[in-house]
Formats: C-alpha cells, structure tokens, sequence
C-alpha cells in the first residue's frame, strides 16, 4: 500500500491536547503548515525530518496503524508518513514513544510491519536521543526558519560566490556579517540556515555545537 501525501493528520480532541505535551510548530517544507506534535521525542522527530533535505514531504499522526502480531488485535498508529525526493514513501514509527508501545518488543513490532506491506522505517527512541548535539543545533536553527525570505536573490546569489571563491571554499557567520555588513544580521543568518535546511550547504553539526564560527560549505 502506498497511501500518498493526500494524507490528513488524525484529530487531535481538545482532552488530548489539554492533558498531553503537545509542540505547536510551523513547518517551512511544507509551506509553514501548523504541525502538532505529542511530546518532545516526536518533536525530535520531527527536527531530524525537517532538516532533512532527502525528504520532500511528511504528514504527522497520518490515518494509518498495523495490527501488532501476538497482541489480540491490537494497533500501533504510525507516528509519521514521508515522501522522499527520489519519490519513494514510506512510513515511520518512532518505537518507544507512544503509550501503544508499552509490552511490544522490537521484534514483534518489525514482524508487524513486514505482515502489513507498508513500507514503513522503525526509529528508536534511544537512537533519536543519541543524537543530542545534532538536535540542539537543530533547535537553535529552527526559529529563523520562520523567515520566508532571509535576504533577496541578488544577495543569496553573492553569498553563494563569495563562499566558492575563498579558498577553503567554506565561510563562517562571522566571515559573512564582515563581507554583507550592509545586509542584517538576522537575515543573513536566517539565510543561510535556509540553505541547510534545503540541502544547498552543509557544515558539521553532528559533533561540534553551532556558533558564529561554524564553517559552512556549498554541497
């Protein structure tokens, strides 16, 4: 089954919301949609998905579950459904997450997912967690993706020249508020944040704390 990105999110009641901890974000890959998510190892989740240039698209708590081998009928919901760049989809549960967990092995869960034949990919909660740095760079990016536009194209364009040019082919925020002192600060720096999040420059931020000093190279 290959449900598509038609997909809505499930509902979410109001005693739900009221009595969960629920993130209120706004998704710059999918057009600044609301997203809501249900505590903060989905919120994590969703971090490493929206920064994720290889996805295209997502629906949170999308309509679809798989009925869990051993467990009487039982249902585990899926906590993600993804598009790909390369047009593959597939969906996601981040096990350990949900109260539905609770009693379920991993082996048993994967053993659903392969009787159900949809393409589904099982995220750990430990895993997401061992990615702690990587996340908190994530989060300090995330409010200036709320920018639509950092800086106009001519701009965007001479930071792209300017970084080819130099000789290490990398430059810092601190290189870039010296050379575009005119533009400001916010904006370069939401600019460049942009660039990441869609995939355009990368920089090392699965093992060093982001900083004006952070080098970022074009891809």
């Amino acid at each position: 089954m290959s449900p598509g990105l038609a997909l809505k999110p499930r509902q979410m009641s109001n005693g739900q919301f009221q009595s969960s901890n629920v993130f209120v974000v706004h998704s710059r890959k999918l057009k600044f949609r609301e997203v809501k998510l249900i505590g903060s190892i989905l919120h994590d989740a969703w971090l490493l998905l929206e920064f994720d240039s290889d996805i295209a698209a997502f629906c949170e708590r999308p309509p679809l579950d798989v009925e869990l081998c051993g467990h009487g009928g039982r249902k585990r919901a899926f906590d993600f459904w993804i598009s790909k760049v390369n047009g593959s989809q597939a969906g996601i549960i981040v096990f350990g997450s949900s109260k539905q967990d609770q009693g379920v092995t991993t082996e048993q869960l994967s053993e659903s997912v392969s009787s159900s034949r949809t393409p589904c990919e099982i995220w750990h909660e430990s895993d997401v967690l061992r990615r702690n740095l990587f996340l908190r760079n994530l989060k300090q990016m995330q409010p200036y993706l709320s920018c639509e536009s950092g800086y106009s194209a001519d701009v965007a364009e001479d930071v792209d020249l300017y970084i080819q040019q130099r000789s290490e082919r990398s430059a810092s925020l601190e290189d870039l508020f010296q050379r575009f002192s005119q533009v400001h600060r916010t904006y370069l720096t939401a600019g460049v944040f942009a660039k990441f999040h869609a995939g355009r420059v990368k920089a090392d931020l699965e093992s060093a704390p982001l900083s004006i000093h952070t080098r970022w190279q074009q891809r």
